[in-house]
């Protein structure tokens, strides 16, 4: 029994669709791959700090502030901890904040089933981004004159002629 197909102007009778539709979606399914393809050749490698700054917005920054300075989420009795601190950030290892992080600390509760060892490493990364720069005075304590003064002149207040001709008697 042959059944009437409908012959609608510009389209092609859905018999024909049945008979060649695995090949129309082949060719669909590689024009998607051959897209997807392209375009993550075209994207760099992300960094660890900026695969962490994805982390820390979703698992940090309720209490941490966007930033890293410290929210003051409501229920705390102290503000959590500013990462940007350039001294904190000095005394506190690698180590020790994936230790942090992993089985809280506080009112910080642990994140350590929650994030994967490479999250944390990740995190860990933008963490170490956020620090502020120290200020000049304390970070900068060779800007002080050494007395030994410095390297091209010799000791302060004696010409480097000198130094050698004094060596020069002891001999």
């Amino acid at each position: 029994m042959n059944e009437a197909v409908a012959v609608v102007p510009g389209r092609r009778p859905l018999e024909h669709l049945a008979r060649h539709g695995s090949a129309t979606k082949r060719g669909h399914l590689a024009a998607i791959a051959l897209a997807l393809l392209v375009s993550s050749c075209d994207r760099p490698e992300r960094s660890p700090a900026e695969r962490g700054a994805g982390v820390f917005a979703r698992a940090c920054a309720g209490c941490h502030g966007p930033t890293g300075r410290g929210a003051r989420p409501p229920g705390f009795t102290t503000p959590p901890r500013d990462l940007t601190d350039p001294e904190l950030q000095a005394r506190l290892s690698d180590d020790l904040i994936r230790e942090t992080i992993r089985y809280g600390k506080g009112q910080m509760p642990p994140f350590g089933k929650a994030l994967p060892p490479e999250d944390l490493t990740h995190v860990i990364a933008f963490v170490r981004t956020l620090a502020r720069p120290l200020p000049e005075s304390v970070a900068s304590p060779s800007s002080a004159p050494s007395p030994l003064g410095s390297p091209s002149t010799g000791p302060r207040d004696q010409p480097a002629s000198t130094t050698s001709a004094a060596s020069n008697t002891s001999k």
